[in-house]
């Protein structure tokens, strides 16, 4: 199993840096996992900003060899744990053994990158900052393979 994790820029906030930097390791124990950084756009322009990192993301996409892609997008499919897990696993199983999700910058991608990616999730209603969801989503996936191997990190 291998997964990629794009992210568009840098991480700026040193604790989320740090988390991150624990759930990739975390993470390394159960499969290979890299971390792509997209460059940020250079655009203070909203709308500029999204277009410029969506095109960056499209681009990459086109260079990148195939394996099933999941966007995180507030507008996109909410799991539990639970069946975030058992979803991974399907995945796995039945698309190959390599998975990408996306994370897009602060604004956003365009729909473009949406029709670009296999599928669409949410980690949640509510919004979170884009290098937060960095962390969530490492801790979510670690949380996942302990979930499928029955370990005790998940206690419901």
């Amino acid at each position: 199993m291998r997964l990629e994790i794009w992210h568009v820029g840098k991480t700026k906030n040193k604790w989320i840096h740090e988390g991150e930097s624990q759930y990739l390791q975390r993470c390394r124990r159960f499969t290979t996992i890299e971390e792509i950084m997209l460059p940020a756009a250079k655009s203070k322009s909203a709308t500029a900003a999204r277009k410029e990192e969506s095109e960056s993301i499209l681009a990459r996409l086109q260079r990148a060899p195939k394996m099933y892609t999941m966007l995180l997008d507030e507008r996109g499919k909410m799991r539990s744990s639970v069946e975030f897990a058992r979803h991974l696993e399907n995945t796995f199983m039945h698309r190959g053994s390599s998975l990408r999700f996306i994370t897009g910058g602060p604004f956003g991608v365009d729909e473009k990158v949406r029709q670009a990616c296999d599928e669409i999730i949410s980690l949640s209603s509510m919004v979170f900052t884009h290098e937060m969801v960095r962390v969530i989503l490492l801790e979510q996936v670690y949380r996942a393979f302990t979930i499928l191997r029955g370990e005790s990190y998940h206690h419901i």
